[in-house]
């Protein structure tokens, strides 16, 4: 079939609001492989990230529903439990630098020249753990600040109407909703050819609205968890996702010419499938089929 933003899946899309919600239990949910490190994360763990943010957002730093956090934290795992925490606070998304007086979850590199809100910026570190290594010219550490949040933030629920992400992919384009960006991860899953539970590897960056979809977001829509590999110097996505026993690895259709035919794309005795999506933002919509 070829899917699209307006493609039909087997069940009724699961709003962002329940994506992490309807899993529970240490199965995996998260694996980030970057730079020599793991990192895996259980679903009421990152569940629990969701609620720390959200806490800090509302109460820390008293954002409410038509605020901006601003995540620009490159492809770190901790800029996906920001946007998720975002989320669950009801609060808005900027993929990207932030503006004045916005809350925001940057890069360690990135950091002395955020516009953000200096009372409201958290830093991430490049390794694993976030941890910032050198002392910080602005903001505070993210894993310093989050981390004593309570477990649960108490936050209203979010609603599928409330905005999810400004400014798309950087255009001053119109705003995508949660009940979008929830619409456009399941269709993400059919156009991949994902099955329900299956652990689903993505090399595509989580900084943009494409690297969430086809990513993270996709895997969790098919009831399975998410793997995110890196493609640095010295890295090698397809045998990072075999080695995580993954049987698809989603990219953008750049990333998947060379990616193809690789020897190493065997994972767990089954084959690894390489699949190549097109995402693009239009008119507060995520369309979705395969390149």
């Amino acid at each position: 079939m070829t899917a699209d933003s307006t493609a039909e899946t087997s069940e009724q899309p699961l709003p962002l609001a329940d994506l992490i919600a309807a899993a529970s239990g240490d199965e995996p949910a998260l694996t980030w492989r970057e730079r020599g490190e793991r990192i895996e994360l259980g679903w009421t763990t990152l569940r629990t990230w969701a609620e720390k943010v959200a806490g800090w957002l509302r109460d820390d730093v008293e954002r409410e529903p038509s605020d901006v956090l601003a995540v620009d934290a490159g492809r770190h795992w901790m800029g996906v439990a920001a946007v998720l925490g975002a989320w669950r606070a009801r609060v808005a998304v900027r993929l990207g630098p932030a503006r004045p007086g916005e809350a925001a979850v940057v890069a360690e590199d990135r950091s002395a020249a955020s516009d953000a809100d200096p009372d409201a910026l958290l830093v991430v570190g490049p390794g694993g753990f976030g941890a910032p290594e050198a002392p910080l010219a602005a903001g505070e550490p993210f894993t310093t600040v989050v981390t004593p949040m309570p477990d649960a933030s108490h936050a209203p629920r979010p609603h599928e109407r409330d905005v999810a992400v400004v400014d798309p992919d950087g255009a001053d384009a119109e705003p995508l909703t949660q009940a979008a960006v929830s619409r456009a991860a399941h269709v993400a899953a059919v156009a991949a050819g994902t099955t329900r539970g299956a652990r689903l590897a993505s090399v595509v960056p989580t900084d943009a609205v494409a690297g969430l979809v086809i990513g993270p977001l996709a895997a969790w829509a098919s009831r399975g968890p998410a793997v995110l590999v890196g493609e640095g110097p010295g890295e090698d996505p397809v045998a990072l996702a075999a080695a995580e026993r993954a049987s698809l690895l989603v990219a953008r259709p750049d990333q998947a010419a060379a990616l193809v035919g690789t020897d190493a794309a065997e994972g767990d005795g089954r084959p690894l499938r390489v699949a190549a999506l097109e995402c693009r933002v239009q008119h507060g919509a995520v369309a979705v089929r395969p390149a």
